[in-house]
């Protein structure tokens, strides 16, 4: 069969040409191939001229009858012949083909077309290249030597050059806040008691004082005058400090009966001054809950506190504020 699109012969077992990858349609060769024609029947023997002269009788063949087939020799048909199929297989099917061949001859895959690379990720190639540069051939013994020692010290002091700018410019704020945050947390907690105590107003017998002395039912209260809002309490240290952690008891007493008999505060703005008198100011909200509850903040060189409220619990004409205790801790 030749190709309807390149006239490549074909052998019969290719379904697509080998030139130009062209399907070959064989059923369709096939329906229009003429059809053999009818055997016709052969011319009857003369009759000899005289029956009684002898001569040599020349063997004639037996008649046929219409529609009989006839069996004549032939010569054996050539063996189709076609090149070894020692190319490339198909990356698709997988079937051997002829080394002329471009195009796969059972599913027209083209064979001379590059593989597609394959994709891998970004960090993938770097993970490559880094097992390259680190491959070394058998007995390889890496040095350093003195060019490469001196790569290792310029780098070394470009290193320690850029933590110091940054350890003493701007970088130092960020430096101590992280390194403080990590003693921090790992730290253990030591206790700090004020040495003075101030509030706003106090009511009788609940003075600042009663704040900080560590009993659970002796508290300070705020003049009942006032509503309670923007009443403080302040306490001083008699040196600077670190406060990690600070802890706050609201209300008259851990016994919830008196816990509920006056009013409690539900938040509190807290204002920390340093030894230079800037403040760092935090908000926080308290449960209404006996149980003190933690605060942490990490604030240095802290000299005073004020705890100022902004909102309260159960207030009621005839009740106070009440703030049971507050507490102070340190690293240790």
């Amino acid at each position: 069969m030749l190709c309807e699109r390149c006239g490549t012969r074909a052998n019969a077992d290719e379904q697509f040409c080998g030139d130009c990858g062209e399907y070959l349609d064989w059923d369709a060769a096939r329906a229009d191939e003429p059809a053999p024609p009818e055997p016709s029947e052969p011319p009857a023997a003369e009759e000899a001229a005289d029956p009684e002269q002898p001569g040599p009788v020349a063997v004639q063949p037996a008649p046929v009858k219409p529609g009989e087939a006839v069996n004549r020799p032939t010569s054996p048909a050539p063996a189709a012949s076609r090149p070894e199929e020692t190319g490339a297989s198909c990356r698709s099917c997988g079937t051997g083909n002829a080394t002329h061949r471009r195009y796969c001859r059972r599913c027209g895959t083209e064979l001379t077309a590059p593989a597609e690379p394959e994709r891998t990720t970004w960090w993938g190639r770097l993970l490559a290249w880094w097992r390259a540069r680190r491959t070394h051939p058998a007995g390889h013994r890496r040095r350093l030597t003195p060019r490469r020692w001196g790569r290792v010290v310029v780098v070394t002091l470009l290193i320690a050059a850029v933590v110091g700018v940054i350890a003493a410019f701007p970088g130092r704020p960020v430096v101590d806040w992280a390194v403080n945050s990590v003693m921090d947390r790992f730290s253990d907690r030591a206790p700090v008691v004020p040495v003075e105590v101030t509030a706003s107003s106090v009511v009788g017998g609940f003075g600042a004082d009663d704040a900080f002395d560590g009993v659970s039912n002796e508290y300070w209260a705020p003049d009942p005058a006032s509503d309670g809002v923007g009443e403080w309490i302040e306490a001083r240290f008699a040196e600077p400090v670190r406060l990690v952690d600070v802890l706050v008891s609201s209300g008259a007493s851990r016994v919830q009966e008196d816990f509920l008999g006056q009013a409690r505060p539900a938040g509190l703005e807290i204002t920390f001054t340093d030894v230079e008198g800037e403040t760092t100011v935090a908000e926080v909200s308290l449960q209404d809950s006996a149980e003190p509850q933690k605060f942490g903040f990490g604030v240095s060189d802290v000299v005073s506190v004020r705890f100022t409220i902004t909102s309260m619990y159960g207030h009621e004409p005839g009740r106070h504020v009440a703030v049971g205790e507050v507490e102070f801790f340190t690293r240790a």
